[in-house]
This record gives structure tokens, sequence and C-alpha cells, in this order.
């Protein structure tokens, strides 16, 4: 919950410094991503899925792999 209140505080004092329509809106799924990243990586919880376990021998989750393709849209879109 700190985080996310860390990350308002951050969207709150970016907004009016914000070059374009959409530049807020893709610095939070970034943030977001990358927070729910290192999240499922304290959880290891199995049940949500691994991917990539044939291939390395050791898996992301897949909400780990989401968040990879999200913040690799958003910064794509961004730049």
């Amino acid at each position: 919950m700190g985080w996310e209140l860390g990350f308002f505080a951050l969207l709150c004092w970016f907004l009016p410094r914000r070059r374009f329509d959409g530049q807020v809106m893709l610095l939070c799924l970034t943030l977001y991503a990358g927070l729910r990243s290192i999240t499922e990586f304290f959880r290891d919880d199995p049940s949500r899925g691994n991917l990539f376990e044939p291939l390395f021998g050791s898996a992301i989750s897949s909400s780990q792999g989401i968040s990879v393709l999200v913040s690799a849209a958003a910064l794509t879109v961004f730049v």
C-alpha cells in the first residue's frame, strides 16, 4: 500500500509537468508493472503459472510475464 501511495504522489506531482496527453498513464503502467513483478517474485505462488520453465529451467510467473509485456509496450509508446 505504501508503494502505491508513493506512486500516486509521484503521478500527482508529474501531472502538471507532462509534455503530452497520456504521458501520466504510460508512467503509471510502467511503475505498476515493475511493482507487480517485484511483488510476484516475493510471493512465490506456484498456482500463478510458470512461463519459460522448460526452456530455461527457472520460471517467471504469468503475472510477471504480463508485467514485462505491459512495461515494454508502455515504454515503446512513450519513446
